[in-house]
């Protein structure tokens, strides 16, 4: 019996031990609310929108100490559409599904993960990942697409397949990534392929980073032979917290080669002002410039944000695109906010919308 007893407390410490040494978090974003968006097809709507904040999402996320500051990492994450419960793409988790280490050298993560120029346009927006009136939402409808498709948009592409990424540890605030997407075509290691680095600096006020990105083609369009470099990103972005405020700005630009390619241009420049220690504003400025045709939308964007608590923020956000040239500047993510609400060529379009977000 005793002998039992000390096999079992035995068993119960490497189970203590083990279970310290590694971990796996559930978490998620539910984030909606009622808008109403003018200069559609349609006339104007009022709608229940995804993500007026920040896209839903579910995932996964563990690490596991190996010991001598060495971890294993992996992190499963895909979107939902709060207006109807379906997952906001295909695959299940498209948004992440990537496994990595983490130690002295740095980070390496590999599988389907952002880009780096989504990230950083994502860091150093006002509006943060907002699926209304944020710099991820400022695309022209009537820019070119580039060979197999690719619209040209303020960062470029936004996730990529078959990936890994290396990020160098931080010193005096300056820190680098470069990122590699294999194309896997068979006999041709350039079709399909993507490669993305960065440059950045922060020291807690002030805040900078450079990022290149180039995709080739996968298979040969107009224009393009497979393995063809198709696509190039360039960007430049800035934050400084005054303390009354934090000021950001920057500019991207998109290049599409070949037959078919264009040049698509973005300046913008943004704000996060504190109120009150619940309340913030946000105002977010951007001026596209589609050289293909020379459109050239404005597009304006605030919001409010009253933080509830850590977790539960209530806000209100408008945005408002000014048309230029028969442009069809969207003010919303239509491809998270069905029936696909894009607006017409030449229509200015405005979206007014009231919501609530609670993270897990």
């Amino acid at each position: 019996m005793k002998k039992s007893l000390i096999a079992l407390a035995a068993l119960a410490t490497v189970a203590t031990a083990a279970q310290a040494q590694s971990s796996v978090t559930v978490y998620g974003v539910m984030d909606t609310g009622i808008a109403r968006s003018t200069g559609l097809a349609a006339g104007s709507v009022t709608y229940m929108q995804n993500g007026g904040l920040s896209t839903s999402r579910f995932g996964f996320r563990g690490v596991e100490d190996l010991g001598g500051g060495l971890k294993a990492k992996f992190n499963l994450e895909g979107g939902l559409l709060d207006s109807n419960g379906a997952s906001d793409a295909t695959p299940l988790f498209a948004r992440a599904a990537v496994v990595g280490l983490e130690g002295a050298f740095g980070e390496i993560k590999l599988g389907r993960q952002n880009t780096i120029a989504y990230d950083t346009t994502v860091k150093f927006d006002a509006m943060g990942a907002g699926n209304i009136g944020g710099l991820i939402t400022t695309v022209d409808g009537t820019a070119a697409a580039s060979g197999s498709g690719n619209v040209f948009n303020a960062f470029g592409a936004s996730r990529w397949d078959n990936a890994v990424q290396y990020y160098t540890p931080k010193i005096n605030g300056i820190s680098a990534n470069a990122q590699y997407r294999a194309g896997g075509v068979v006999g041709n290691a350039s079709a399909g392929k993507g490669i993305a680095g960065g440059l950045h600096y922060d020291d807690g006020k002030f805040a900078a980073s450079a990022v290149y990105l180039a995709q080739y083609a996968a298979a040969a369009a107009t224009g393009f032979a497979a393995g063809d470099k198709q696509l190039q990103y360039y960007s430049v972005y800035a934050s400084y917290d005054f303390g009354v405020a934090k000021v950001l700005g920057g500019h991207s630009e998109t290049k599409g080669e070949g037959a078919t390619g264009s040049a698509y241009k973005v300046d913008y420049i943004g704000a996060i002002v504190p109120i009150t220690a619940p309340l913030s504003a946000r105002l977010s400025y951007a001026k596209i410039d589609n050289n293909q045709t020379g459109k050239k939308p404005d597009q304006y964007a605030a919001g409010l944000h009253y933080a509830m608590s850590k977790r539960t923020t209530l806000y209100t956000v408008v945005a408002f695109a000014s048309q230029d040239g028969n442009s069809a500047l969207n003010t919303v993510d239509s491809g998270k906010n069905a029936p696909g609400y894009g607006v017409v060529a030449g229509n200015d379009s405005k979206t007014y919308a009231v919501g609530v977000r609670h993270t897990f």
